[in-house]
């Protein structure tokens, strides 16, 4: 049973493949790694981040008889296609999410691009609107939006 006045969330990030800024997430993958190296033992993080800067930056695909160089989002048909945005997206969840709302959000699960948890009121009832609205607005400040699609 949920407690009164819980809340079921579901989010959708919109068009989350297309609209990741290859750089920035890059660069941000390459961070996390780095911070991290201990958690990955025997990967070289530098020939990965070098190798999937390559991918990335230059992927090529072909439209009818005609050739384009992709110039955003993550390169679609190559293997690192289906983790990139994944672990991009993780990073803000570990950076900002999840720490922010521990609290009010016990129950948060995602696969892909669909988000679905469980949204606690505050303690101090009288600031829950605008937690829950804070709460949206830290989903939505990724670099890429993410909307929440509302309460179930």
């Amino acid at each position: 049973d949920l407690p009164p006045g819980a809340k079921l969330f579901k989010a959708d990030a919109i068009s989350m493949y297309t609209n990741i800024p290859t750089l920035p997430a890059i660069h941000d993958i390459a961070l996390y790694l780095r911070t991290h190296a201990e958690e990955y033992p025997g990967v070289n993080v530098t020939a990965l981040i070098e190798a999937l800067t390559l991918i990335m930056l230059n992927n090529v695909f072909t439209f009818g008889d005609t050739y384009w160089l992709q110039v955003r989002g993550t390169a679609m048909g190559k293997p690192p296609a289906p983790p990139y945005p994944n672990i991009f997206f993780a990073i803000h969840e570990e950076r900002s999410i999840i720490p922010a709302f521990e609290e009010n959000v016990p129950f948060y699960r995602r696969f892909i691009d669909d988000v679905f948890g469980i949204w606690l009121p505050s303690r101090w009832r009288v600031d829950d609107a605008a937690n829950w609205q804070r709460f949206q607005d830290v989903m939505n400040s990724h670099r890429y939006a993410v909307g929440i699609l509302g309460s179930l």
